[in-house]
């Protein structure tokens, strides 16, 4: 589908809208009552670059009935005049409707509450995920979660309708851009991760580590290389390529440096025993540090005294 041919589907009950063709990207979301409170991003608090929330199409409780916009009498569509609905449910039979029940079978999105695969059906929100909207069942649930007000539009993140969303989606690139920086992107961490292990191999292993990828000494050459090429292969929600770049970059600064080195006393002390993980949550002498170590540790560089903790704490380990 050209960029001349693109349909624009409008999500009933919202401000929001989808162009049929268009690549869409999942980002984190402002805070309406605290623009601008950190780091100049709007956001009221450091995002979790792990934070992902699951969601089910939209339901009416008070209907019985999920509401989807595809039938005459879906809740969401009360208000709309006639020929307005009329024409939005030609574009969703047609855009969504019929190519998704072609995929997954004929009542697939039956509007009944005895239909259970809209039960089933959930949708991965995090930040970097994206939605190919050429693609029927990426634009069904992009559709379904911005119709349920789960992805606010950038540019009305502040919108009072949208206060329950923790993220917000926008328009970004076509899948030929996006494949092409991917690659660019996939060729730059090709060749800094060449360079590292040529020049300095212990923040190379570091570097891995934190990003998933178990690496040591022992490790052979080889094998590390294909470890390497196999977790940048494996970009489903992100630029794997970029996010090593761009790790590798900030991991060389000073307070990178540090925030690298109390992930790997965390991991430490959470594999000794004295940093607790229970529950999802990890916790140190009783106190809620929080759900995943990147974050705790990207909190921690901030913290002087509990930063001062971990050191004498990892410290203890040796003795």
């Amino acid at each position: 589908m050209s960029k001349q041919e693109l349909v624009e589907l409008k999500i009933p009950g919202t401000t929001g809208s989808i162009k049929i063709g268009n690549i869409y990207t999942v980002s984190p979301k402002a805070d309406g009552e605290s623009i601008l409170t950190y780091e100049g991003q709007g956001l009221a608090k450091p995002i979790d670059p792990e934070l992902n929330t699951l969601v089910n199409p939209p339901f009416n409780v008070d209907m019985g009935v999920w509401d989807l916009g595809f039938h005459e009498h879906s809740p969401c569509l009360n208000g709309m005049d006639d020929t307005t609905k009329k024409a939005h449910l030609a574009k969703v039979k047609k855009y969504i409707v019929e190519p998704v029940e072609n995929i997954k079978g004929e009542g697939f999105l039956d509007h009944k509450s005895t239909n259970k695969n809209l039960d089933d059906w959930m949708i991965n929100l995090a930040v970097g995920n994206y939605f190919d909207t050429n693609k029927p069942l990426h634009l069904f649930s992009l559709y379904a979660a911005m119709l349920g007000k789960e992805l606010a539009p950038k540019e009305q993140e502040t919108n009072p309708i949208y206060r329950k969303a923790q993220f917000c989606v926008e328009n970004k690139e076509n899948e030929v851009n996006i494949k092409q920086n991917r690659a660019f992107n996939k060729s730059k961490a090709i060749g800094q991760f060449h360079q590292l292990l040529e020049t300095d191999r212990k923040h190379l292993y570091a570097v891995l580590n934190y990003l998933g990828i178990a690496a040591s000494k022992s490790t052979p050459d080889h094998t590390l290389n294909s470890l390497f090429e196999r977790w940048l292969d494996n970009y489903k929600v992100k630029d794997t390529g970029e996010e090593f770049v761009n790790k590798t970059k900030y991991f060389v600064t000073e307070k990178g440096k540090e925030e690298l080195y109390l992930y790997q006393q965390l991991e430490d002390l959470v594999k000794k025993g004295t940093i607790k993980h229970i529950n999802k949550s990890f916790y140190l002498d009783g106190e809620d540090l929080g759900t995943h170590l990147k974050t705790i540790a990207s909190q921690i560089v901030e913290d002087d005294i509990k930063k001062e903790q971990i050191l004498e704490m990892h410290m203890a380990l040796d003795k």
